[in-house]
């Protein structure tokens, strides 16, 4: 599912947060994350990692290239044995 859009600058390093505390369950907790993207070598992600709350991620992207596009998916997995996809799209302008 796409549950954002990203602008960035190419030189910029940003953090990111997704809360999933209203997707999981009484007493469930996020027990692993990854996270890919469409393009290697441009865009990078670093991370994702699971907050202490152990119900929020955090990632950082930083560079890219002026005028692309790119897709990130980031996959957790919780300890019932739910897994949920969600999507971004990033965008990298150079203002």
């Amino acid at each position: 599912m796409l549950i954002g859009k990203i602008t960035k600058q190419p030189t910029e390093r940003q953090n990111f947060y997704v809360q999933y505390g209203d997707y999981l369950q009484e007493g469930e907790t996020l027990v692993s994350v990854a996270g890919t993207l469409d393009v290697e070598g441009e865009l990078y992600l670093v991370g994702p990692v699971i907050l202490p709350t152990n119900a929020d991620i955090e990632f950082w992207l930083e560079d890219g290239v002026a005028g692309s596009s790119y897709k990130l998916e980031i996959t957790v997995e919780t300890s019932l044995g739910n897994r949920k996809q969600d999507e971004f799209k990033i965008k990298i302008k150079e203002i």
